[in-house]
């Protein structure tokens, strides 16, 4: 049977691991939550040139002679 100073040396060892494993996962998710807004960003912007370009198109198809189209 394990001594109680053994046992406790493995549990705060274990606490030791947990508490670097919630840092890690703390910096990824900042992480994952700063590209995703950089995402949303790009989207939002890509959503914009579409919506530009598909006006731009109507527009010019708008002013083809009638039975070019």
């Amino acid at each position: 049977m394990p001594s109680l100073d053994a046992e406790l040396d493995l549990l705060h060892g274990k606490i030791l691991q947990l508490a670097e494993l919630c840092r890690q996962l703390r910096l990824d998710n900042n992480q994952l939550r700063d590209r995703l807004a950089e995402r949303e960003v790009e989207n939002r912007d890509l959503k914009y040139k579409v919506e530009e370009t598909r006006a731009r198109i109507e527009n010019l198809l708008a002013r083809l002679p009638e039975g070019t189209q």
